[in-house]
């Protein structure tokens, strides 16, 4: 095998390397028979050397969530509404005092309440990030379907401080495409038998 030469200089390089037990090749060959091993080790040095600023800033983070978010959202630990959104009132047209505790409900589709609470008091009693959907009752009267993000904000402790939200607007839901309807007549059709 050949070997690097013993009078260069030594390389300032670093590389990740895993090591894991192998039969020694000498073995395998005879004395006559040359063998090369070929290794592949990336060079991280560039990778360990770079900044340590983090790419991901806060400010960067709330611009993309401003801009994938229709609704942003905060509630208390107990899961209850106590934080004024501008984005939810916007959306829906519902004040501070008709959306805060659960009074948000009513802004769903009523066929969506039932599911969706059910599944907000398990995710607040689990105390675990949630993924769900239902059909929010815009400005306008007609409902949009919303894919929501919910995570807990935790202290030093472990303990939820409160939760954060995002409403993303659904533009076109799998189950309207199946059946061919167009966002405006999906919301009263689903409810037909």
């Amino acid at each position: 095998m050949k070997s690097a030469d013993r009078n260069s200089p030594p390389l300032d390089r670093k590389i990740n390397a895993v090591s894991s037990p192998v039969t020694p090749i000498a073995r395998l060959f005879p004395d006559d028979v040359y063998v090369e091993l070929i290794a592949c080790i990336p060079d991280v040095t560039l990778v360990d050397s770079a900044p340590s600023e983090p790419t991901c800033t806060a400010e960067n983070a709330k611009i993309l969530v401003e801009r994938l978010a229709t609704i942003l959202w905060e509630s208390a630990p107990d899961g209850l509404v106590e934080i004024d959104s501008a984005s939810w009132r916007a959306f829906t047209g519902q004040s501070y005092d008709d959306w805060k505790g659960y009074g948000w409900l009513t802004a769903l589709h009523p066929d969506d309440r039932i599911p969706t609470v059910e599944k907000w008091r398990d995710t607040v009693r689990d105390e675990r990030p949630v993924e769900a959907e239902y059909r929010l009752r815009r400005l306008d009267g007609n409902y949009q379907w919303m894919r929501i993000h919910a995570v807990p904000a935790r202290d030093e402790d472990g303990q939820i401080r409160k939760w954060f939200g995002m409403n993303i607007e659904i533009a076109e839901h799998p189950y309207q495409a199946q059946i061919g309807l167009e966002s405006s007549n999906f919301a009263s059709a689903i409810r037909r038998p």
